[in-house]
């Protein structure tokens, strides 16, 4: 990532009302990297595994790869909305 980063490589990220939006993995690697000082700051350890549960998109992409780079397991769980809503899930995830 580093070297493509290096490399002015991006991603492209496809949104469903405009035209896709263009995120350089130097950005990305920077928000990473935020990320996983954050992570690390609230306690998070090699090995630890940690919930991704974000709408596609740049934070999603941040969080995944800023977990990884602190050392954690990066869990992707999709959002569900139904039953109780966002908090309610949250609640059961987390157990």
């Amino acid at each position: 990532m580093e070297r493509s980063a290096r490399e002015g490589a991006h991603v492209w990220l496809a949104t469903k009302d405009t035209d896709a939006l263009e995120y350089s993995l130097a950005d990305l690697l920077e928000d990473a990297n935020a990320m996983a000082r954050h992570l690390v700051a609230l306690g998070l350890q090699k090995g630890d595994r940690a919930i991704v549960m974000l709408p596609t998109g740049q934070s999603w992409l941040a969080a995944f790869f800023g977990t990884l780079l602190a050392g954690g397991t990066a869990v992707p769980v999709g959002p569900n909305l139904s039953f109780g809503g966002m908090d309610r899930y949250a609640k059961t995830v987390q157990t």
